[in-house]
């Protein structure tokens, strides 16, 4: 079998390599982090535990997929949360005040 030794390797194509390393590892913090920090529960569905193994063998694009998915999961949350405040407020009006509001005579 032929082995090429990395220090053979231009020095372009070394400095590649490295780049890819170092944005490998970076990637893996970063997204270890955010995975650490989200709320419990699953995240798009699946559970914590497995996306912890999808980002550390998924390299570089197991880490950018869990990356989109909690961006899109902490979009959700923040949607369901405004959703539920808004519904909340309105609960709170009594009917008769908002039909009172709305076919009042005169200019507002």
């Amino acid at each position: 079998m032929n082995t090429i030794a990395f220090s053979d390797l231009s020095t372009p194509l070394q400095l590649g390599i490295g780049a890819l390393a170092a944005l490998q590892v970076l990637l893996w913090i970063i997204s270890l982090v955010v995975l650490a920090r989200m709320g419990a529960g699953k995240i798009v569905g699946m559970p914590r535990w497995l996306w912890a193994i999808i980002i550390v063998f998924g390299q570089i694009v197991g880490s950018l997929v869990f990356l989109l998915a909690a961006r899109m999961e902490r979009t959700t949350r923040k949607e369901r949360q405004a959703f539920e405040k808004s519904t909340d407020d309105h609960t709170t009006t009594p009917v008769s005040d908002v039909i009172t509001d709305l076919y009042r005579s005169g200019p507002a």
